[in-house]
This record gives C-alpha cells, sequence and structure tokens, in this order.
C-alpha cells in the first residue's frame, strides 16, 4: 500500500519534489538532480535523481524517476580533491621552508607567458 510522502519527508520538501516533477512533465525535458537528505537517526545521504517523461504507444505521457544513493561516490571525489589539493602544494612548495619552489615559478611563467600569447599585454618578472 502506497504511503504519503509527507511521512518520509517534511511538507516543504515534498512540495519542491512536485514542482520539479511538474517542470518536467510539462516541459518534456530530462533533469538530474542532487538532494542531501538526513535520515531520522541524523545519517545525511546524498541522491542523484534523473526524471524523463516518455511516452506510451497510447499516446499517454509519463514521468519517470530514478534515484540512485551518491553518498559513497561523492565522499570518494571529495578525498580525492582534498589528496589532488595536497599533492599539489607539496610539489609547488619547499619542504623544508614552505615556500613557493622552483617548479612552482616555472608554472607561473608558463600560465603568465601563455596569457601574454592571448592577450599580448606587457608583463615584468622581479
Amino acid at each position: 500500500m502506497a504511503k504519503p510522502a509527507t511521512i518520509f519527508f517534511h511538507k516543504n520538501k515534498v512540495k519542491a519534489f512536485w514542482e520539479s516533477d511538474e517542470k518536467v512533465f510539462l516541459g518534456r525535458k530530462s533533469s538530474v538532480s542532487e538532494e542531501k537528505l538526513t535520515d531520522s537517526r541524523g545519517k545525511t545521504s546524498i541522491f542523484e535523481t534523473q526524471k524523463n517523461v516518455f511516452e506510451t504507444k497510447d499516446g499517454e505521457l509519463v514521468l519517470v524517476g530514478i534515484t540512485r544513493d551518491i553518498t559513497e561516490l561523492r565522499n570518494a571525489q571529495s578525498a580525492l580533491e582534498s589528496s589532488n589539493k595536497s599533492l599539489f602544494e607539496k610539489a609547488h612548495a619547499d619542504s623544508l621552508t614552505g615556500l613557493p619552489n622552483r617548479r612552482c615559478l616555472e608554472s607561473y611563467m608558463s600560465s603568465v607567458m601563455n596569457e601574454y600569447e592571448q592577450t599580448k599585454r606587457p608583463f615584468a618578472f622581479f
């Protein structure tokens, strides 16, 4: 037996879901969204929902939504971004002093030269 959505979600969240469904249905365009939802124990999960409108053989329009839990994916992406930032900082700083190293200077000079090639604005290094 189906239960009303307000049993699981706050009424404002349910209203937002219905408005999103209506927008997809009337516009006949796909929609992909992410939602952070917190359960009754305080655990927050991230869900991705893709919605599409299909037409049956009888010409009836049907809204189909597919939702998947992407919490682990987003957590892994966040950890990877953090590791990449840390590696970049370590690669561009002297390990003893923490000051920018030669690799950092070369990278900066390269980006300035590329900008000069595009804009032809004069520059100077000191």
